[in-house]
């Protein structure tokens, strides 16, 4: 039954080992500011999906091992004190490993808190870009100026242009599109 319930294990080990290899090597660099909000929010969508996906199937493989783990433990309670000892030297070997499943099952934990920790970066960004890109379309819904040749309200105009393009945190490429 025990060497059942460790061939068991292998596919998801496998799997996890992988996925926490993938978040260690995550290294996701600023998205350069020079580019438009919307490819730049784009860009953090993308971010955010990889992370679910990635979270939903190290969560999978955290159950899977922890399910694994209390099979076990049940098996070990339930057969006879002569094979207890043998299966409880043959459990320590496979958990004590370093890759064993109590093991695995920190590592995972712990690549699901680094990959919230990206998630909730992402999301502030999108949050940010998307505020950023209301205000600007706030400030465009103002009433249009018509000047018709009056030389007063040049100066309405000008004042609204300024504050909606020049005193705005935008790159200068934004500014001139």
């Amino acid at each position: 039954m025990s060497c059942t319930i460790l061939a068991s294990s292998i596919p998801a080990k496998g799997k996890i080992l992988k996925l926490i290899s993938e978040v260690q090597q995550m290294d996701w660099k600023p998205i350069d500011q020079e580019i438009a909000d919307d490819e730049r929010c784009e860009e953090f969508e993308d971010r955010k999906n990889i992370i679910e996906d990635m979270t939903e199937r190290i969560e999978l493989y955290v159950e899977t091992l922890v399910d694994i783990n209390n099979k076990w433990l049940d098996f070990l309670q339930k057969i006879l004190r002569e094979r207890q000892r043998k299966e409880e030297k043959k459990y320590t070997e496979v958990i004590e490993d370093e890759q064993g499943v109590l093991n695995l099952i920190n590592e995972g934990k712990e690549a699901l808190i680094v990959l919230a920790k990206y998630k909730k970066n992402a999301e502030a960004e999108i949050e940010c870009i998307r505020s950023k890109q209301g205000e600007l379309l706030n400030q465009a819904d103002q009433k249009e100026i018509n000047t018709c040749g009056d030389p007063r309200k040049w100066r309405e105009l000008w004042s609204n242009f300024e504050a909606a393009v020049h005193k705005q945190d935008l790159p200068d490429m934004q500014k001139l599109s």
